[in-house]
């Protein structure tokens, strides 16, 4: 009898690209405490043939990956930051200041979503902000920003004053 064998050691044999995506949405909003509706996944198309997803985040493009699960496009900046081995990149002319890191296994790749997701989400800084929430009391006695959701609390402008010294209210105000 022959069996099958996988090319690479723990390599799926049929990995479905837009359910692996979701995963790792669902472990990175774990991690920072944010909601998975702050992500979407959208489809990439070629003449009606689906070519990839791209993956935003508060409608910010985080990065593009085929299909095949071994080609992924992201900021340069954010690849600067990580160390990820790709068999080999290329600079895009659009999006422009984006990189295309292709790999050699579906894994690699994959690994490389995590860790591109992840740096995206602590380095984002939100467009729409606000004053602050109804925990600025119990803030100010924290001297520090105690608001669950640390997507949500990068969007305070109180936090921001916390940050930098200053307090408006409770024991520890200082201005």
């Amino acid at each position: 009898m022959i069996e099958q064998v996988a090319l690479f050691e723990n390599e799926p044999e049929d990995l479905d690209c837009k359910t692996t995506l979701e995963n790792i949405i669902v472990t990175v909003s774990a991690k920072w405490k944010c909601s998975n509706g702050l992500f979407s996944i959208q489809e990439n198309k070629s003449k009606d043939k689906l070519t990839g997803y791209s993956i935003y985040f508060e409608k910010c493009l985080f990065f593009k990956v085929n299909t095949k699960f071994t080609v992924i496009s992201c900021n340069k900046r954010v690849y600067d930051t990580l160390e990820i081995s790709p068999a080999g990149t290329k600079l895009l002319k659009s999006p422009q200041n984006f990189i295309q890191c292709t790999f050699h296994t579906q894994n690699e790749a994959v690994k490389a979503a995590e860790l591109i997701t992840d740096e995206n989400v602590r380095i984002f800084e939100p467009t729409d902000h606000f004053g602050c929430c109804g925990l600025y009391l119990k803030c100010s006695d924290a001297k520090k920003c105690l608001h669950p959701d640390i997507i949500r609390s990068k969007s305070c402008y109180y936090k921001k004053n916390l940050e930098s010294g200053k307090i408006f209210y409770g024991k520890n105000a200082n201005i």
